[in-house]
């Protein structure tokens, strides 16, 4: 089956870990709530950087993604 993660960590803004970060907010922010994951102070460069094509949807994207900062010396359960 074709199953996406509903919930992803994103340690840094580099390509090699957020670049699909769009296409999957996209895509999967539609059907149901999507957890990103992420360092403090990460959320606002993937929002501003990596995601700033999505602001330009008529459909509001964010609506469904809910932002978990982590501290980096913090464990932190997936659930």
């Amino acid at each position: 089956p074709n199953i996406k993660p509903q919930q992803i960590f994103v340690s840094h803004n580099h390509p090699d870990h957020s670049g699909e970060l769009p296409v999957y907010i996209a895509n999967e922010a539609l059907k149901s709530i999507v957890r990103i994951y992420c360092y403090i102070g990460i959320q606002s460069r993937l929002r501003q950087n990596r995601c700033a094509e999505l602001d330009s949807s008529t459909t509001d994207l964010f609506h469904n993604v809910q932002w978990i900062m982590c501290d980096e010396l913090q464990d932190v359960e997936l659930r």
